[in-house]
């Protein structure tokens, strides 16, 4: 008696099932489940042999008889050996040779000096200073930040270091030697430099300044941002009320005798915000100009030190105009 039509079952032809190879056995179990909606398709393998084994049981697998069907005994027992060698083959023990792995041997690093190269800078302020004692990298970002202040004649400088990194010995260093080598001896203001810091850290600052680098208070003025606005400020700026569209805005403006020619602006991430009244002192320095302020405006320099400036586009306005570098397309 044969199976319904609709009925997937597994035909065999001869006694050879059971002596059959594997890989005939998967062939046939592949073409022999068929309906006339549909093929099922699935791999007989140790694998799944228990989705086989769930198929047989669900379609009712037709006993054998004359017509030679596969019974669902002879279906089970292959299944169970399936899960025999399945099991056999999880609990084999895995090879443990391990492959010797090569030592990582990494190339030394090769510091690029261009031009005439920073070591021709002598920077004695870190490397010969009994009071200072710099590491390598403290070296090499002063005599590069001096390098492009004062050789190549940058108006602007982004000093990026971590906290803690000593960016106030780094700057120290670079107002020291900027003084040694005469940058502001044509300078008839009265602070050639101006060191923009918290107001908690300010006396740590100049203490540091004094005593490390010789920077009195004749060479620098440290201060910070809420002085710089309040009546501190005044030395330096103006300001100017303005009305736009029918609102009043303060307009600063910085005075031309007692402008510096080095300014700092220490953790420069207070002028992120450009509505912020700092920020905007620190933007009327790019109003700055030879025709406003004469030729003292061509020798005017800042330097941004931080472990944070930025963290979006628009954050970067007050550094980025500070450098009045051309930008391409525009």
């Amino acid at each position: 008696m044969s199976a319904p039509p609709n009925k997937a079952i597994a035909l065999h032809k001869g006694r050879t099932f059971a002596t059959q190879s594997e890989e005939a056995k998967i062939a046939f179990a592949k073409k022999s489940y068929e309906t006339t909606a549909q093929v099922l398709r699935f791999s007989f393998t140790l694998g799944k042999v228990t989705s086989l084994f769930a198929i047989c049981d669900t379609l009712k697998i037709a006993p054998a008889g004359p017509d030679r069907h596969v019974s669902k005994e002879e279906l089970t027992a292959l299944v169970l050996r399936g899960r025999e060698e399945l099991h056999a083959k999880l609990a084999a023990p895995k090879p443990t040779t391990v492959e010797p792995i090569a030592p990582v041997v990494e190339a030394p690093v090769v510091e690029t000096v261009d031009d005439k190269g920073d070591e021709t800078i002598p920077m004695p302020e870190l490397t010969n200073n009994p009071r200072v004692q710099a590491f390598g990298f403290q070296v090499r970002k002063g005599r590069e930040l001096f390098k492009n202040l004062t050789v190549k004649g940058h108006r602007a400088n982004l000093l990026l270091s971590q906290t803690g990194s000593g960016k106030t010995y780094m700057l120290g260093a670079v107002m020291a030697a900027m003084k040694r080598t005469g940058y502001f001896e044509d300078y008839a203001g009265m602070y050639p430099m101006l060191y923009v810091t918290k107001a908690s850290i300010v006396n740590q600052t100049q203490k540091v300044l004094t005593e490390c680098f010789g920077l009195d208070d004749l060479d620098v003025m440290v201060t910070n941002v809420e002085q710089l606005r309040a009546m501190m400020g005044r030395i330096f700026l103006t300001e100017e009320t303005i009305v736009v569209q029918g609102q009043e805005h303060i307009v600063f403006k910085w005075r031309v005798r007692p402008m510096p020619r080095l300014i700092v602006w220490d953790e420069a991430q207070i002028l992120k915000n450009i509505d912020s009244t700092q920020s905007r002192i620190a933007q009327a320095l790019n109003d700055v100009t030879e025709l406003s302020h004469g030729k003292e405006a061509n020798k005017l320099r800042q330097v941004f030190a931080s472990a944070t400036p930025f963290m979006r586009l628009v954050e970067t306005k007050v550094f980025a105009a500070a450098t009045k570098s051309e930008m391409e397309g525009m």
